[in-house]
């Protein structure tokens, strides 16, 4: 039984090229903030656990003839993000607390609020230098954000999945392109797709992941690849009165 409420650490830049053009600001959010986290668990008299959101980046490029990574696989940082995932990883284990550990694939968020943010010039602009470091072919693998919520809550006072480390990715069919569902999202916004120039030639860090161990304790693989675009359309129509998306491009 969970005897104390636990801490779930989301925060943190995300995107590698803005956290290359701001590298020592990625480090002080995503790496220093964790210690400041660890700190507040350590000095708390109830010694919660925490959950920490990684990224499957830190497994790095996709490696020629490897079919997917596994949680064991080394972790080979090819940016800053990922860098500051691995470090801030490293601290939670060696600081003695109890932990859950979380790689996330490539989260689709299909809330309203995440949707409307499409709608800034800003957050359009990063989207668009975002997906010229990938290939119109760089491999992606989803995930709905409603199967990571599911995960975050079945770990909670789950036994098993203490000091552990998980990829959270959707099932096998959820392995497709970054070009795929971007395509998916811009139909579903009402705009073409997308055009070869809108991509460059990568590589990126990702590729596949198996689903099967973190299923196995978490319990939180649900929603596939057409239930995610579904979930995308539904989520649309919901706000469309409200914001005017475009999509990147």
């Amino acid at each position: 039984m969970m005897t104390s409420t636990p801490i779930i650490h989301h925060a943190a830049m995300t995107l590698p090229t803005h956290c290359e053009e701001e590298w020592e600001y990625c480090w002080d959010v995503n790496f220093f903030g964790t210690l400041n986290v660890i700190d507040a668990v350590l000095t708390s008299p109830q010694s919660p656990k925490l959950l920490y959101s990684s990224s499957v980046a830190n497994y790095g490029y996709p490696v020629q003839g490897k079919k997917h990574f596994v949680e064991s696989d080394p972790l080979t940082p090819t940016c800053t993000y990922a860098a500051t995932k691995i470090a801030s990883e490293l601290a939670i284990r060696r600081a003695g607390i109890n932990y859950t550990i979380m790689r996330l694939g490539s989260v689709l968020d299909v809330g309203a609020p995440h949707l409307a943010m499409m709608a800034d010039p800003d957050l359009l602009a990063r989207i668009i230098k975002e997906n010229r470091l990938k290939s119109s072919k760089s491999p992606a693998h989803f995930v709905s954000s409603d199967d990571v919520n599911t995960a975050y809550l079945n770990a909670l006072d789950n036994l098993e999945s203490d000091r552990r480390t998980f990829n959270l990715v959707g099932p096998a069919d959820c392995r497709t392109t970054f070009r795929f569902m971007q395509d998916a999202i811009n139909a579903a916004v009402g705009a073409p797709p997308s055009s070869d120039d809108d991509w460059g030639n990568g590589p990126y860090p990702q590729q596949y992941y198996d689903p099967a161990p973190s299923d196995n304790v978490l319990h939180h693989v649900r929603t596939d690849k057409a239930g995610i675009i579904a979930n995308i359309r539904n989520a649309v129509d919901d706000i469309a009165e409200f914001v005017s998306l475009s999509a990147p491009g």
